[in-house]
């Protein structure tokens, strides 16, 4: 009877230490576990909560500074002149040479215009109407359809340029001609010389190219342009055209 309780009592306690052992063994990793998920879960169950409220995920560090650049690299681009294509309108005035154009004192002209702009190129095609401004017996109009290519030297906001181009131009002009008939009994009329054509035109530009850092454009120009057209017998004539252009 006493070896067998004394049996029973040593097995309870060995099975009591080796519980109480599992017991320190066990609590122990759980609880090293437990604090690890803790400060690892936090930002997990944060995440996954700004996930399940449709934030989607947060950018990393990394993440955020190669958009950052990116933004940066884009805001850069967008100040970089050049790079545009648009409409335009120019307006300026017109003054022939010598003689020509019905030998009137000047005019205006209106065209419309397509600007290509690169950092240092630019090309135009253009189409337009000029015509006189003289109140008097002396006119003309013209109707230029040309292209020019123009070279831009510097690459800033304001850069001056050079170039030229060419095209068709029509033109039509009208002369008053003082006419005397009789010998004794002198008579005197006023008749007109009129004439026109389409001859091929040429042309060379200066100008000033300004806000190239902007979607819009201004441009100061002056142009000098000879026309291969013989109108009432005086050869080809030429002109100079002054103004402003603006591109959209």
């Amino acid at each position: 009877m006493y070896h067998s309780s004394s049996i029973r009592w040593g097995a309870w306690g060995v099975a009591a230490w080796a519980a109480l052992f599992l017991l320190l063994v066990g609590i122990r990793p759980g609880v090293a576990l437990g604090n690890e998920s803790s400060k690892t879960g936090k930002p997990e169950r944060a995440q996954q909560q700004m996930e399940d409220f449709g934030a989607g995920p947060s950018p990393s560090v990394g993440a955020v500074t190669k958009g950052s650049q990116r933004s940066v690299r884009t805001a850069d681009a967008r100040e970089v002149p050049g790079d545009l294509t648009g409409i335009g309108l120019w307006i300026g005035g017109i003054l022939p040479g010598g003689q020509d154009y019905g030998n009137t004192s000047g005019g205006m002209g209106f065209d419309l215009l397509y600007w290509f702009e690169r950092p240092h190129f630019a090309v135009q095609p253009r189409v337009g109407i000029h015509f006189d401004t003289d109140r008097s017996d002396h006119t003309f109009w013209e109707v230029p359809l040309d292209v020019g290519l123009f070279w831009l030297p510097a690459a800033g906001p304001v850069t001056p340029y050079f170039g030229g181009g060419g095209g068709l131009r029509y033109i039509h002009e009208q002369r008053p001609v003082f006419l005397r008939t009789g010998t004794f009994l002198i008579t005197e009329a006023v008749g007109f010389d009129r004439d026109s054509g389409l001859g091929v035109t040429v042309y060379g530009r200066f100008g000033f190219l300004l806000a190239r850092r902007s979607s819009f454009r201004v441009n100061l120009n002056v142009d000098y342009a000879v026309t291969f057209l013989d109108l009432n017998g005086r050869g080809s004539p030429t002109c100079m055209a002054f103004g402003a252009g603006f591109v959209f």
